[in-house]
């Protein structure tokens, strides 16, 4: 934002507050404040928010959440996020439509639902802040399936997620010594039921155990 004369701030971290609180911004976008909130603190032109079940336009309902495809916490930000950068560009009209209608990207938080359970599928998620993203995104506790090809990445950026929101935790793949390693380490961690297995299918299994109406794996 160096230089630029309005920028567009996600209001998400320090970071971006320390920076919106001393700029003059064309849009802040935030998805746990409302616009009154984002006024009242900072100064800027537009405001994308998440309010009453919508994404709102300087406080104006756009786009019905219960509309969007993924609605994890980090999608209802990107979405946010790319409205705001189409401010002066495309009406209403149009932003409704691509934002009720865009298919992300395969293997991103595509959920589906067998007997009342929610099955997530986010193998796109190659790195362990991914992976945390992911998890805070869904914001319930999950049986989770670790595993895959190493990447030589530390796993502690997942520690804080996995205590929170993994209540069972199947391992698998190349990086299984490595996953199980960093879990045994760990007090709270090692506390989850979880367990590491030759095959996906026997992970898969592992994570089923058990399974009811409700739980997502």
């Amino acid at each position: 934002i160096r230089g630029a004369d309005e920028p567009i701030l996600n209001l998400y971290d320090e970071v971006s507050l320390k920076a919106a609180a001393e700029l003059h911004a064309f849009c802040l976008v935030s998805i746990d404040m409302t616009r009154d909130d984002i006024l009242a603190r900072y100064d800027t032109r537009h405001t994308v928010t998440a309010e009453n079940g919508y994404i709102a336009l300087d406080g104006e309902p756009a786009v019905k959440i219960c509309d969007v495809k993924n609605r994890e916490r980090h999608n209802l930000m990107n979405l946010a996020s790319a409205i705001a950068l189409s401010i002066g560009y495309a009406d209403k009209e149009r932003i409704c439509e691509v934002a009720s209608s865009f298919t992300p990207l395969s293997e991103r938080c595509e959920t589906e639902i067998i007997d009342g359970v929610y099955y997530v599928s986010s193998s796109i998620d190659t790195t362990p802040t991914r992976t945390r993203a992911t998890l805070e995104g869904i914001g319930r506790r999950v049986r989770l399936i670790l595993g895959g090809r190493t990447k030589g990445l530390p796993l502690n950026p997942l520690s804080d997620a996995l205590t929170k929101y993994a209540e069972r935790i199947a391992i698998y793949g190349e990086a299984s010594r490595e996953i199980l390693s960093f879990i045994n380490s760990d007090k709270e961690l090692a506390d989850i039921p979880h367990a590491a297995f030759p095959t996906l299918t026997e992970a898969i299994d592992y994570a089923n155990e058990g399974v009811k109406a409700g739980d997502t794996v």
